[in-house]
């Protein structure tokens, strides 16, 4: 009786490691970029609200998962909606050579320090897009946009634009929806601009994207609709959280950002508010060689993310690998 019970205590133990390691190895296959520390809270985490015997358990019905954009999901030492802003202002003075002179467009070499894209009049910068975006069509737009992303080298790095992805950002989003979730983009980005290439890049619908909006206006007889300069909606800080309460209805229980300017935290603090186990990821750019490094001068994000337990990703420690290869 005595062996009989060991050798089950002992076959029980083996199918457990049996099992773990199973479980490590198809986590690795999954999130090869990702440190194993952080990976293994991911992991623990999607287990447990994926597990119907579990009392965290999350209906799939309820998974959803909200990204930001700029410094989240790509490179944003420049913003590169920012790029396509003055790329379309070149477009417009190809057609029109008479702008160069005239302002705002005479100021657009100030835009450029030792090679750098710097922004130095946010205040003419401002202008700029107001003139980009009132009046065109949706179609001009899309056409446009498409051009950019084609065409377009990513400064200082010098890559085609969809190599400023990060790689664990993508691992991440598959491994979700692998796991039934929704995955929504919420950014402070212009929603048209971020639906050119959210299913190319991301995987992401179009119906998916979150973000700030511009005012329209819907001519019926042309059957167009006009972009114009004015913002609907500024999806920024706290406008996060309403907006994803608007468009879901609730709160997401996985929630992205980055550190940067402190606009990320009140998505990330709302996602706590859900019913349902949640979870919080901060990145943190501290990775000046393989990326960039920068910091916020309040350095708001990190302390929320210690006052709320938010975990925060190391690009330099928590990723074995930052852009696509």
């Amino acid at each position: 009786m005595k062996k009989t019970l060991i050798i089950i205590l002992f076959l029980q133990i083996f199918f457990l490691s049996v099992s773990d390691t199973k479980k490590s190895v198809l986590a690795e296959d999954q999130l090869p970029s990702w440190d194993s520390g952080i990976r293994e809270k991911i992991v623990s985490y999607t287990d447990m609200v994926t597990d119907p015997k579990n009392p965290g358990f999350i209906p799939e019905s309820e998974r959803f998962a909200v990204f930001d954009n700029d410094g989240t999901l790509w490179a944003e030492q420049p913003v590169i909606e920012e790029l396509f802003i003055i790329y379309y202002a070149k477009k417009m003075i190809e057609k029109d050579p008479s702008l160069k002179n005239k302002s705002p467009f005479n100021r657009m070499n100030d835009f450029y320090s030792n090679g750098k894209f710097v922004i130095k009049d946010r205040r003419v910068f401002d202008e700029i897009v107001g003139i980009v975006h009132e009046g065109m069509t949706n179609e001009e737009f899309q056409k446009t946009a498409e051009a950019f992303f084609r065409e377009t080298k990513y400064p200082g790095l010098n890559v085609p634009l969809e190599k400023t992805v990060y790689q664990p950002q993508l691992e991440l989003m598959n491994y979700l929806r692998k796991k039934g979730f929704k995955v929504y983009i919420c950014s402070g980005g212009e929603s048209d601009f971020m639906r050119v290439i959210s299913e190319k890049y991301y995987g992401i619908s179009k119906e998916q994207v979150i973000g700030s909006e511009l005012v329209f206006e819907y001519n019926e007889n042309t059957n167009v609709m006009i972009r114009r300069s004015k913002l609907y909606t500024d999806n920024n800080g706290r406008a996060k959280a309403v907006n994803i309460y608007q468009r879901l209805g609730r709160p997401a229980v996985f929630a992205v950002g980055n550190v940067r300017s402190g606009g990320d935290i009140y998505m990330l603090r709302y996602s706590q508010a859900s019913k349902y186990p949640s979870f919080q990821l901060l990145i943190d750019h501290d990775d000046e060689k393989r990326e960039f490094l920068y910091s916020e001068s309040d350095n708001i994000s990190l302390e929320w993310a210690k006052k709320y337990n938010w975990n925060v990703v190391s690009m330099k420690n928590d990723w074995k690998q930052i852009f696509p290869k």
